[in-house]
């Protein structure tokens, strides 16, 4: 172990591009998961490069590992393992409010690449993980999956093509996993996403049009004229600090076609407050995003004639939130952006 730490860091000291990052190192073969636990674990505080090392060694080891069985106690590995890397691996709050890299300091770059880096090597490991350990049979499973949803949207300033790509790929592999029995495994795990990792975090932002129920509020609080919340950073976490939220939020309105329209119905109390707090937003590249979902949502509702908007009430909240959007004229508004939000609105 100590020889594979060393050629980690000869990697890191010497690598000047995400690749590099990305060796295969070689070591005995193993037959238990538990001296690579033991190696890393210790680390309750590291520094980036002894982070970035703990992942270069955990990567070469699973490598080595290859696709044998797991005892259980080394399936008791594997999940903190999973957990491990899943928490590196999630964008950091340094990229909140980044829309143009050019516009940044050196120091701050420097800081967004050591992340994207970070975040590439954890989700590797992710990936060599799940060849020996299916994602679906950790206990962990839905912290995983928001791990590699936050990956799935190449624009983001966080995700570069090998994040992107290993996400795409390892998400795929637990959809095709899970699809001979999506009621039991696939679809539980993406409400208790929905759940436990999205709604948390738009709930705060508050928006009196709705009930806590997902439905139209027939007797709303109005606002205030100026609402001092709009400026609290802490209302809008979702954009200010977990900024890969709506990221996983996207990706889970991607799942959704006219032949699984009864979990969308489902889910719809736990989509409709992140949909508007994003189409509410004061932010145009936020409410451009928030009417691209809004249009994917809606296509399986309309194919399938489902009632949804009807039963709850909400074809006016959408309405009523989109037609600010049309406001957003020239010369206002950029043109590039206004012609963007006015094309989705």
């Amino acid at each position: 172990m100590e020889e594979l730490r060393r050629a980690a860091g000869e990697v890191l000291q010497n690598s000047e591009s995400i690749l590099d990052f990305l060796p295969p190192l070689t070591s005995p073969a193993p037959d238990t998961l538990l001296p690579l636990w033991n190696e890393i674990s210790p680390h309750t505080a590291p520094n980036y490069s002894t982070t970035c090392q703990d992942l270069l060694v955990a990567q070469a080891y699973l490598k080595t590992w290859g696709s044998k069985p797991l005892s259980d106690g080394d399936e008791m590995i594997a999940s903190r393992l999973y957990d491990w890397a899943s928490s590196i691996a999630l964008p950091s709050s340094a990229f909140a409010n980044i829309t143009d890299l050019d516009h940044v300091s050196d120091e701050q770059k420097k800081v967004l690449r050591d992340n994207r880096l970070k975040s590439s090597l954890a989700v590797s490991v992710i990936s060599l993980l799940s060849t020996t350990f299916p994602i679906w049979k950790a206990s962990n499973a839905s912290d995983i999956i928001t791990t590699l949803a936050s990956f799935t949207v190449i624009e983001d300033p966080w995700t570069v093509q090998e994040s992107f790509a290993i996400s795409a790929e390892v998400l795929q592999k637990f959809i095709t996993e899970t699809s001979s029995d999506k009621n039991i495994l696939f679809w539980p795990l993406i409400e208790e996403v929905l759940k436990q990792r999205v709604k948390p975090l738009f709930a705060k932002t508050k928006n009196p049009a709705i009930t806590p129920g997902g439905r139209k509020n027939f007797h709303p609080i109005p606002l205030p004229r100026f609402d001092a919340s709009t400026l609290d950073p802490e209302t809008r976490p979702w954009k200010n600090n977990d900024v890969y939220t709506t990221s996983v939020f996207a990706w889970i309105v991607s799942l959704y076609t006219p032949e699984n329209c009864d979990h969308l119905e489902l889910h719809f109390p736990l989509i409709v407050p992140p949909l508007l707090a994003l189409i509410d937003d004061e932010s145009l590249p936020f409410k451009a995003r928030g009417c691209d979902l809004l249009s994917q949502i809606l296509k399986p509702i309309r194919e399938t004639n489902s009632d949804i908007l009807k039963r709850t009430n909400l074809s006016s909240v959408f309405e009523d939130a989109i037609k600010p959007c049309l406001l957003s004229l020239p010369t206002i508004t950029p043109e590039h952006d206004s012609i963007r939000l006015l094309g989705i609105a």
